[in-house]
């Protein structure tokens, strides 16, 4: 049953829980010689998806309204990184890294406009000229 399905894709789009909290995978069913199987298993992007306070993950439709439409247990598949009752879309990863890119983004921005305004942002030192004189003698 699982020779057919590619296993690296598959475990690579369900690995983007990490980065985004959760991945709602689609599972596709196919009828084999005796019984119903699972021939593939796609990632689809988790804005597509809202969870209802059930904790059912449901389809943002255009037609379906605020609440989504409700999907069957049985044809997705939601692996989630530290997720909970209280939060079921779990904790990405780079959630840590956007207040810090967004601080050297901000900061960098701020330094051109600093530089483009005040001119040349070197930094000038001055000291007495007595000192030169004592380094020079010794």
């Amino acid at each position: 049953m699982l020779d057919d399905l590619d296993l690296s894709r598959i475990i690579g789009e369900m690995s983007d829980a990490v980065l985004y909290g959760y991945q709602p995978c689609e599972i596709m069913w196919g009828r084999s010689v005796r019984s119903w199987a699972v021939t593939d298993i796609v990632g689809k992007p988790p804005e597509w998806f809202q969870f209802d306070t059930d904790n059912c993950l449901r389809f943002r439709a255009r037609d379906a309204g605020v609440e989504g439409e409700l999907l069957s247990p049985s044809k997705f598949v939601v692996p989630a990184q530290d997720a909970s009752y209280d939060n079921p879309y779990g904790f990405p990863d780079l959630s840590m890294c956007f207040w810090p890119v967004a601080f050297k983004k901000g900061g960098m921005k701020f330094w051109l406009r600093f530089a483009e305004k005040f001119g040349s942002p070197w930094v000038i030192g001055k000291h007495p000229h007595v000192c030169i004189m004592h380094q020079g003698r010794k």
